[in-house]
């Protein structure tokens, strides 16, 4: 867990602004902004550490495409961190496998996932599913 605070701290001394992009989304689904980052961190170690191609929940997606926003530093988080560039590489159609093994490699590393981030609102999650596959 030190991992990921550590995280989340450079990620957000180094791009004080990203905050201020996901506190809509924060607000709109009534979840703390810090704590949606930290699933997009983890979302990440995950990804980093899959041979298989994984899938965010919806709302990690949404925290997800705001980061990569933030095109040069997130190259170079990537890099340092996972030692790779991860892509967000859509999909046109829902694939509830690699979610699904996503949800298994986030049980196995962390334990149960929060449910209001990641399994409260399946539809939530289906319908992201042209925007959340990722190739590693």
């Amino acid at each position: 867990m030190s991992e990921i605070k550590s995280f989340h701290s450079e990620i957000t001394t180094a791009i004080p602004i990203l905050k201020d992009k996901i506190v809509p989304i924060a607000n709109r689904f009534n979840i703390d902004l810090s704590k949606l980052l930290t699933e997009l961190i983890k979302y990440l170690i995950i990804t980093n550490e899959s041979k298989e191609t994984t899938s965010p929940s919806y709302l990690v997606d949404l925290v997800w495409h705001e980061f990569i926003l933030f095109t040069q530093y997130y190259h170079r988080f990537c890099t340092e961190k996972f030692g790779k560039f991860i892509d967000h590489t859509p999909s046109s159609k829902a694939n509830k496998d690699n979610f699904s093994l996503t949800l298994e490699r986030y049980k196995t590393r962390y334990g149960l996932p929060p449910e209001n981030i990641w399994t409260n609102n399946m539809v939530l999650n289906r319908d992201a599913a042209n925007c959340r596959s990722c190739n590693n």
